[in-house]
């Protein structure tokens, strides 16, 4: 930091409370101490060229030893009384002055003479003005009784220490007046100022507590959806573990090699139901910052079916009606699903009798229109204008929140579009979330072709489960790769020592002696050319890896993590 800048934050380190007062403290600091180190120097000067030690000079100690116990008390933060002695003294000093030489010798000086009226104007406030100004008032009638004693008798003269002392003490009034004018409004702008500066603070407290609000009300309204859909999503996962147990019995015992195949395909396809699943529930159930990317708003629905169909019972028949281009919409999408089983449970709790949920989708121009439809009980119109309304709700007490549909009609506002509402008593609810189209990216670079490696890249594979790690081994050398695998980091930082040149290092997370993260982190230094994944189940891995680790989420299976390492060919070269 430079000099100049550690003094001005030295001379506004004072302990002064009030905010206009500790705003002019530094003024006051260089008035004091500008004369305070000139007058000693003259002093010296003067006793160098001529040496002895007079009245003048006595004056000149005494006025330096003032002016540093002004700075000392302001110093110590009696900014008050520091700027009153200073106004004082200068008074004295302008009295002497008139008593010695009287006012008509001193009407040339006028102009120095204004700096106590301005000095109390400014440090003291508009009381001081005025009473600085009956001090300067005693001072020119003194100044005027001395004329008067050296004109004797004659009336020109008396009537010319008569104009000078009107025309002196006029010239005070005028300044003074303005000085209080000025301060007066200076003192005003100051305290709005200070008013909006608590304002502003107010203010952003407020959005700071609102964006807090926001957030809780989200992740209580996904736990409260988790809740809701708890039971039937254990039911749908027993049902995936039957099928998968059902189709490998028959895996074991067809006689038709087709028939085993069927059954394959179907365990992959109950895997995947199950996997996706599980992504979705730790999508609801975990509170993270909002994702926004473009998506396709179709598939998001197909793979939300699986999620919606535990909420409604039997009775309740869940139609889709979905095309089969694209419809890109950009939001964070695990929202986007949430704001779909927020209204898929309305849908329900309007339907206990049962009847028909239906979800639709369609481009409409620049927008995508998605409608979501029940055959419910309907809603008033008094009920429809306060739909949106937090903490508005219709249900009893233990049946609802009333904060499903806010943080719906926050999501669809928030990424630029509405929602319209048709219902009615007796004829059901139809809301159609109107969303529009991102822009379309141009000039998108196109894909280039995986380069493959002359010969097999060498893959480190630590995994501490010996099944899962023989499945991805055997799965990685399928695929053309030779493969390392090992069950610890000891045995992994000493496989990355012993020589060899490994093109990828694949780590599961949760390992018996550390984890995958850290372990990565020290292999960079030992295989600095080799790319790194790390795989787990957990889904905030992205703030415990950082880049470059590529990170994939279990289930998956071989082939994907094959897929990964062989599509980049850059990584992987030999």
């Amino acid at each position: 930091m430079p000099p100049w800048q550690r003094l001005n934050r030295w001379l506004q380190e004072v302990p002064v409370e009030d905010p206009l007062d500790r705003r002019n403290a530094p003024m006051l600091q260089v008035v004091l101490a500008v004369p305070g180190v000139l007058v000693p120097a003259m002093l010296a000067l003067e006793l160098a060229e001529a040496p002895g030690f007079g009245a003048g000079q006595a004056i000149s100690l005494a006025l330096t030893a003032f002016l540093w116990s002004c700075f000392w008390l302001l110093r110590r933060g009696r900014f008050r009384l520091a700027a009153s002695l200073a106004v004082v003294a200068s008074l004295v000093m302008m009295g002497l002055n008139y008593q010695s030489y009287g006012l008509k010798s001193q009407l040339g000086l006028q102009v120095t003479h204004l700096l106590p009226l301005l000095f109390a104007g400014l440090l003291l406030g508009r009381r001081a003005i005025w009473r600085t100004l009956a001090a300067i008032g005693v001072i020119l009638v003194l100044g005027a009784w001395v004329d008067l004693a050296g004109a004797g008798d004659a009336v020109a003269e008396r009537r010319e220490v008569a104009a000078n002392l009107l025309s002196a003490g006029l010239g005070f009034m005028v300044v003074a007046a303005i000085l209080d004018r000025l301060v007066s409004a200076s003192r005003r702008a100051i305290r709005r100022s200070e008013e909006l500066d608590l304002l502003c603070d107010q203010l952003e407290r407020e959005i700071e507590e609102k964006e807090r609000s926001q957030a809780q009300l989200l992740q209580s309204q996904k736990i409260e959806v988790l809740g809701r859909i708890a039971g039937g999503i254990a039911h749908d996962f027993n049902n995936l573990l039957g099928i998968i147990l059902g189709h490998a019995g028959r895996a074991g015992t067809a006689r038709d090699p087709r028939d085993a195949t069927r059954s394959l395909e179907g365990i992959r396809h109950a895997a995947r139901r199950g996997a996706l699943m599980v992504r979705r529930l730790l999508g609801l159930g975990r509170s993270t910052q909002r994702q926004v990317e473009v998506f396709d708003a179709a598939a998001s629905i197909r793979e939300t079916l699986d999620l919606l169909r535990p909420l409604f019972d039997a009775r309740v028949r869940i139609e889709l009606s979905l095309p089969d281009q694209p419809l890109p919409v950009r939001l964070d999408r695990e929202e986007f699903e949430l704001a779909l089983l927020n209204i898929a449970s309305n849908a329900r709790d309007a339907m206990p009798e049962g009847g028909c949920f239906r979800l639709s989708a369609a481009r409409r121009g620049d927008t995508v229109a998605i409608g979501l439809a029940d055959t419910g009980t309907g809603m008033t119109a008094d009920v429809v204008a306060r739909l949106f309304e937090p903490f508005y709700t219709t249900k009893p007490e233990n049946r609802g929140t009333g904060i499903g549909m806010a943080v719906v009609h926050r999501l669809i506002s928030e990424a630029g579009g509405r929602i319209e509402v048709d219902s009615a008593p007796g004829r059901g609810t139809t809301l159609t979330l109107l969303l529009p189209c991102p822009a379309a990216r141009t000039g998108a670079k196109a894909k280039a072709p995986p380069h493959r490696a002359v010969s097999p890249p060498r893959v480190l594979l630590v995994d501490d489960d010996g099944p899962s790690r023989t499945l991805l081994a055997d799965g990685l050398s399928d695929s053309g790769l030779d493969v390392d695998d090992v069950g610890t980091a000891i045995d992994a930082l000493r496989q990355a020592r012993s020589g060899h040149r490994y093109d990828a290092i694949v780590a599961d997370y949760e390992l018996p002696d550390g984890d995958g993260a850290s372990l990565l982190h020290r292999l960079r230094s030992l295989q600095p050319d080799a790319r790194q994944v790390l795989i787990s189940g957990r889904s905030d891995l992205t703030e415990l890896a950082a880049p470059p680790v590529a990170i994939l989420h279990k289930p998956f299976a071989p082939e994907r993590l094959a897929d990964l390492l062989l599509d980049d060919g850059e990584a992987l070269s030999s």
